[in-house]
């Protein structure tokens, strides 16, 4: 059958729309179809409304005490089957009304989406609810007394507890364990290798030279630029002779000041062809395929260092848990690597301005890290806000040979609820969403 917008057709209509139509018609939480046939096959008539009626009966006699006669009598199999499938229905259908009120919000100017959305909500999610909550004060109120506590108060009680009690202490993150001084050479034009840098492991004293590099292309501007030095250093020491030099000697004078600071640039240039250790460290990454009169593309990294002595560890956490550290805060960090142990880790630096690239790549999405970022111009840019943190580590037992470990960050915060985080995210959507 050839491909096109007929096959198509029929494969939507044999496949999507037919699966959907039957879990929509099919379902028995709604009363289409599929209720009918339940109704049939059990035998038994009204069956929404008989375990709705059954569902509120057991509620108001488990919470309130209520002691009236059942709406019906029935088995005991039969009692659970009613109170399963009225609370499954119950459930299903605020799964529906919720992504129906949704959709209806969307679909309109912001305005009326908010106006229809709140009607939806109201007509069929919170009105049922507050039609019961009405008829639970109206008993409370009338049958409650000292000697007979309903079970409600103390559901009401531990709902509370639960919501309002502080009970997180920790912030949790991703972050990278490293040396907090760290120095990578890496090549800002085509090279070539005069000297090989120091194997691994090696100790680098602060000052001594790290390797040799140099550029052919750098080389020849250099001879230029002092050539150019030189010719205009004797034009403008004979100007003094010439009358027409003379009326030049101005701009041979701007000229000599631009070239002499063009070969100063140059020559600062060579100067990085020859780096050298910014302190004293140790080597930890060499190029493998490194060798002696070798040339290198730009932007090539040769070789690494570390000072092994003091370690650090940079994670990013949300806006929502910026106010809850400070500095000293207490925390530790657990590697993904199997066999490496813990560390404790204390809090020296909190960034209150939001990150706008991610320079730990690996703490990335697009480096299998947990933070969502966008590749752009080769950056990794954060889509939510994201604030730097960097701890210290109290102590190192073991040394990290790539000089980078990814793990897991705890850190030990101001105690939140789960009632004031509701709120506030609850409220920012809110503000967020009528911001029309």
């Amino acid at each position: 059958f050839p491909e096109n917008d007929l096959r198509s057709l029929c494969f939507f209509l044999a496949t999507t729309s037919i699966t959907a139509t039957l879990i929509i018609n099919a379902s028995p939480f709604m009363r289409f179809d599929g209720y009918f046939l339940l109704c049939d096959f059990l035998g038994l008539p009204n069956l929404h409304s008989r375990c709705f009626a059954y569902t509120r009966w057991w509620f108001r006699k488990t919470f309130l005490n209520l002691n009236i006669e059942p709406p019906e009598i029935l088995s005991l199999g039969r009692q659970r089957f009613f109170i399963v499938f009225a609370l499954m229905t119950m459930l299903y259908r605020l799964i529906i009304f919720t992504g129906i009120a949704i959709l209806v919000y969307h679909y309109f100017f912001k305005a009326l989406g908010l106006i229809l959305f709140g009607i939806e909500i109201w007509f069929f999610i919170m009105r049922p609810i507050w039609n019961e909550l009405i008829f639970w004060k109206k008993y409370l109120k009338e049958n409650t007394s000292a000697q007979q506590i309903p079970p409600i108060y103390t559901w009401f009680f531990w709902i509370i507890l639960i919501l309002c009690v502080p009970y997180d202490f920790t912030v949790n993150s991703e972050g990278v364990l490293k040396a907090e001084k760290s120095f990578s050479v890496i090549t800002f034009k085509s090279s070539q290798v005069i000297q090989m840098p120091p194997s691994l492991g090696t100790r680098v004293e602060e000052g001594k030279p790290l390797m040799t590099l140099t550029s052919l292309e750098l080389e020849q501007k250099i001879n230029l630029s002092k050539n150019r030095l030189v010719t205009l250093s004797r034009q403008l020491d004979t100007s003094g002779f010439d009358r027409e030099t003379l009326s030049r000697r101005s701009v041979l004078q701007e000229q000599l000041k631009s070239v002499q600071e063009e070969l100063n640039g140059l020559e600062k240039e060579r100067d990085r062809l020859k780096p050298i250790a910014p302190f004293t460290g140790e080597i930890v990454d060499v190029s493998p395929d490194l060798f002696l009169n070798e040339w290198l593309p730009k932007n090539t990294p040769v070789v690494s260092m570390i000072a092994p002595s003091s370690w650090v560890v940079d994670t990013y956490i949300s806006e929502a848990d910026l106010k809850r550290i400070d500095i000293n805060h207490m925390g530790w960090f657990e590697p993904e690597a199997a066999g490496v142990s813990n560390y404790k880790l204390t809090v020296i630096s909190i960034d209150r301005d939001a990150s706008q690239v991610l320079t730990e790549g690996m703490l990335g999405s697009a480096g299998g890290g947990d933070i969502l970022v966008r590749m752009q111009n080769n950056k990794a840019i954060p889509e939510n806000a994201i604030y730097h943190v960097r701890l210290k580590v109290d102590r190192l037992s073991e040394k990290i040979s790539t000089g980078y470990l990814r793990g897991h960050v705890v850190i030990l915060a101001w105690p939140k609820s789960m009632r004031g985080e509701t709120i506030k995210k609850t409220l920012a959507n809110l503000m967020r969403e009528a911001s029309f």
